[in-house]
């Protein structure tokens, strides 16, 4: 796999992000990123499946290490896709966010690190707008209705 590649384009993202709109409070809900993650600090987060800490085992990664949480029902047009997203690709969804971005801001260069991510791959769908995404000197414009995947595990 090359460091990120766009897996498809041109997918009706206006139902998913009416929902986002329509929900936009739900962006405060949950501000632990901006808090705890300094390479995420300048983003806001709507987590629809999020890792499951109550059994102290987050590490072990497995699908009952995490849980729909209360904003998931907000968000059927999103359902609707992650479906067709698993089954389009064979997967299993572990971690699901809606990200948001703030004009002019920034996600600082990271690597995701740790046994939870081994075994797993990172997408983002682009549901507003456009960004640069840059990994060593390999750089990409991810833009609305677009869907990507990328080596997660190499500094981005």
């Amino acid at each position: 796999m090359k460091i990120h590649e766009r897996v498809k384009s041109g997918i009706n993202i206006l139902p998913m992000l009416e929902e986002v709109v329509k929900n936009w409070s739900d962006f405060e809900l949950d501000t632990s990123r901006q808090e705890n993650i300094d390479c995420q600090k300048e983003t806001q987060t709507i987590q629809l499946i999020a890792p499951d800490y109550s059994d102290g085992v987050h590490e072990r990664g497995g699908p009952d290490s995490c849980r729909y949480t209360d904003e998931w029902i907000k968000y059927p047009r999103v359902h609707e896709f992650l479906e067709w997203f698993a089954e389009t690709y064979h997967g299993q969804l572990y971690r699901v966010s809606i990200v948001h971005l703030p004009s002019g801001g920034k996600v600082y260069r990271h690597a995701d690190e740790g046994s939870y991510y081994e075994d797993k791959h990172r997408f983002h769908l682009v549901l507003s707008g456009y960004y640069d995404v840059t990994v060593i000197k390999d750089t990409e414009k991810f833009k609305a209705g677009e869907l990507w995947t990328f080596n997660n595990k190499k500094v981005h």
